[in-house]
């Protein structure tokens, strides 16, 4: 093989790395760094629970959602210790879960231009849940429901 060859092969090469690293940049735009996140304070869940929960909707939501911008994930312990003290066996999916075992956190993000149903493009949507659960304490959330 030439020099030339093998110049142009190193060279070829490295471009397909560095455009696989956009590519991966690109469709990774929402991560732990770039989404506000809050959590409130709770007895329910540790630190720990609490962002391997966000770690899971910044994870659909760019699978879901590649066209749109989270912007903000919050853990609200009013809203949940309410939704858990209201919910009745039978009545939602996840009723009858042990409370330690269901998570709920709402979002807010901006749609992008591709967007089905209702909503138009680049609209904020805010409030919008998502419904994580998981077999046992130690389990992996993942996502069970989403909306308002």
């Amino acid at each position: 093989m030439t020099q030339k060859k093998k110049k142009l092969i190193i060279i070829s090469m490295c471009l397909l790395v560095v455009g696989l690293g956009i590519h991966f940049a690109i469709q990774s735009k929402n991560t732990m760094k770039t989404v506000e996140i809050h959590f409130d304070n709770t007895k329910e869940f540790t630190q720990q629970e609490l962002e391997d929960g966000a770690k899971t909707v910044i994870s659909y939501f760019n699978y879901h959602y590649s066209d749109s911008v989270l912007h903000q994930i919050d853990y609200d312990e009013h809203f949940y210790q309410n939704d858990m003290s209201t919910r009745v066996t039978g009545t939602s999916r996840y009723s009858d879960l042990p409370k330690e075992n269901v998570l709920i956190l709402k979002t807010s993000y901006t749609t992008g231009k591709h967007v089905e149903g209702s909503v138009g493009p680049n609209s904020l949507i805010e409030g919008w849940q998502f419904v994580l659960t998981r077999t046992h304490k130690n389990g992996k959330w993942r996502v069970l429901d989403q909306g308002v």
